[in-house]
């Protein structure tokens, strides 16, 4: 039988597959059981399938305020208002929603940026200045 050391000994792989299988059954189950408990009338697509994954490098202070922002927010809904679970990203996303057709209508204020220092400041000129139309 073919054995890989997995760092807590000697496992087989065919084990290891079966364990797998196992797990990802499971998940699927209980997948399939709370489709079937909210009716096929109401199944929604996963909103992650028409999203594109990119990797946003982000300071200790962003993590932590978001991390805040969205335990603040799960904690105050009510069970009712628990439909869709909202993460860091689902902040980040909502906000980009805001900022960017703001930005895109900004044409001015975003000529000769060369810091993004000098990117944040200007965004939060325009924030200011309130001349924006924010779209629903």
């Amino acid at each position: 039988m073919n054995k890989e050391n997995t760092g807590l000994g000697k496992v087989s792989l065919g084990k290891t597959k079966q364990v797998i299988d196992t797990i990802a059954g499971k998940e699927r189950k209980s997948l399939t059981s709370e489709v079937q408990k909210l009716g096929s009338s109401e199944v929604k697509k996963f909103r992650s399938l028409a999203l594109q994954k990119i990797t946003v490098p982000l300071k200790d202070n962003q993590v932590e305020m978001l991390t805040r922002i969205c335990k603040t927010i799960m904690r105050k809904r009510t069970t009712k208002e628990k439909k869709e679970r909202i993460t860091n990203n689902s902040i980040i996303r909502a906000c980009l929603d805001i900022i960017l057709p703001i930005l895109s209508s900004e044409n001015e204020i975003l000529e000769n940026i060369k810091t993004e220092e000098e990117l944040t400041g200007r965004i939060k000129e325009i924030l200011k200045l309130g001349s924006f139309k924010v779209e629903k």
